[in-house]
């Protein structure tokens, strides 16, 4: 899978530290292509709590349901490479066939939501 919008805009720097921390969170991702590229992203992000939430967020998923994800044919090399140096490999025929997020956030991801809803909704449109 490719580059989308909101992959975009998080690769362009275009998104908030308050937006980013929530996508760190596992918020902010409709798709699993989308969540974990977003996840990898950040986890390399300048502030230091974006960086660790996504990193945290990224240890909390059930290695046996990233494993599937990674066996699907439309993922690609560099994130099978990614966690592959995590030290989790693709399993060899995935049977995941649903693209839903393969971490849902806390409650906490989504206080203040509301307030930020026009901000974020901005960078999604």
């Amino acid at each position: 899978m490719g580059s989308t919008p909101l992959l975009d805009l998080f690769k362009r720097g275009e998104v908030d530290r308050d937006v980013r921390l929530q996508a760190a969170q596992g918020a902010f991702a409709p798709r699993a292509h989308e969540q974990l590229a977003i996840l990898v992203l950040l986890q390399t992000d300048s502030d230091l709590e974006v960086r660790t939430t996504a990193r945290q967020t990224l240890d909390k998923i059930p290695v046996e349901a990233l494993r599937a994800f990674l066996g699907r044919s439309d993922v690609s090399v560099s994130m099978r490479e990614f966690f592959a140096d995590r030290g989790v490999s693709p399993d060899q025929i995935s049977t995941l066939t649903v693209d839903e997020p393969l971490v849902t956030p806390s409650a906490e991801a989504f206080a203040g939501a509301d307030a930020d809803a026009d901000r974020a909704g901005r960078f999604i449109e």
